[in-house]
């Protein structure tokens, strides 16, 4: 049986696809949905323009709580 966690990364995940922003880019690392990896780039015109930050985001069984 899926977690709720999974299960809400799931969703998030394909709305995080639907939305395509030009300066975030997030997806599941390999076959684990509990762990993602994510690039920001930053927006022009903003004190980030240019700037590239690479994440590691680590999800637990109780997210999003």
């Amino acid at each position: 049986m899926t977690s709720v966690a999974k299960k809400r990364l799931q969703n998030d995940y394909k709305r995080l696809m639907q939305e395509k922003e030009f300066y975030v880019y997030a997806k599941p690392k390999e076959n684990n949905i509990l762990q993602w990896e994510a690039v920001i780039i930053g927006p022009r015109d903003t004190a980030w323009e240019g700037a590239t930050l690479m994440l590691q985001l680590d999800f637990t069984e109780e997210y999003p709580n």
